[in-house]
């Protein structure tokens, strides 16, 4: 089984606006993709933590913390808009196989904290067993903001 969410719903966190709002350097973060099964809360949650967004046991092709992602953040000096675009990741079960979860959450780490930024909805629950994967595909743009 191969399930890639691509067009899942978004909601972005509160968190990461006020974030932006203080200035920190989102270009220069460690972007993230963690899978949780607990529904987020965008406006009250804050950051990445195995409260917030508890994860499947890192164990069995779930990496602690989930998957790094490989990121370009690019910005529009004349017209002031940053964006941000991601390769997509893979989640690839072992024997044990990962989940149940619903949530790719996505978030950024800025001078040692993990603020989320995001979550989709994949609109059920999933377990995945031996060799199967879960592709988090963002398409051509992560965000934009101008």
């Amino acid at each position: 089984m191969t399930v890639t969410a691509v067009d899942a719903p978004f909601a972005k966190y509160s968190a990461f606006i006020d974030i932006l709002a203080g200035g920190a350097n989102v270009a220069s973060g460690a972007y993230f993709v963690a899978l949780t099964d607990r529904v987020p809360n965008p406006v009250s949650d804050r950051y990445f933590n195995a409260t917030t967004a508890p994860p499947p046991a890192a164990a069995d092709g779930y990496t602690a913390g989930g998957n790094a992602l490989t990121t370009t953040p690019t910005m529009d000096n004349p017209s002031g808009t940053f964006t941000l675009t991601a390769n997509p990741t893979v989640f690839t079960a072992g024997a044990g196989g990962i989940g149940p979860f619903r949530y790719p959450v996505l978030y950024v780490t800025i001078s040692g904290t993990n603020y989320l930024v995001a979550s989709y909805d994949n609109g059920a629950s999933v377990s995945l067993g031996n060799a199967d994967t879960f592709t988090v595909n963002f398409g051509t743009l992560v965000y934009s903001i101008s």
